[in-house]
């Protein structure tokens, strides 16, 4: 009977954190949606689109930063190939020109495929 009292409630505890993180990626989707809609004028409709677009991003970047099987690198290669899935979206969604700001604004490493180096990264730090 305890064992499956504490089942109970493992797995409540596990839907209530999940639920959580959820709640968290489609806050942190709103907040850059309401971003990009201020510096790139998206339209309603590309406000939606994009919206939609980032909210699916953050769930998946949460499942892939939850997920205990997955070594660091595997991680890495999960959230780096959902940043490219998501700049190859966008171009579906905002015109070229919006499309050309937004790309202007990221730092180089979120570019699409853009990857550093370890030796990159470690003369980065020396300078």
């Amino acid at each position: 009977m305890r064992k499956i009292f504490f089942l109970g409630a493992f797995v409540l505890v596990s839907n209530m954190m999940f639920a959580q993180n959820m709640e968290e990626a489609t806050k942190r989707a709103e907040a850059r949606t309401e971003a990009m809609a201020q510096s790139l004028q998206l339209t309603a409709d590309q406000k939606e689109r994009v919206k939609q677009l980032l909210t699916g991003i953050e769930m998946k970047l949460e499942a892939a930063n939850a997920e205990p099987s997955f070594t660091p690198e595997q991680r890495q290669e999960q959230i780096q190939g959902n940043k490219d899935a998501e700049l190859i979206m966008l171009k579906d969604i905002l015109t070229a020109e919006q499309y050309a700001r937004h790309e202007a604004s990221l730092k180089p490493s979120k570019k699409v495929g853009a990857k550093t180096s370890k030796p990159e990264m470690q003369q980065k730090a020396t300078n």
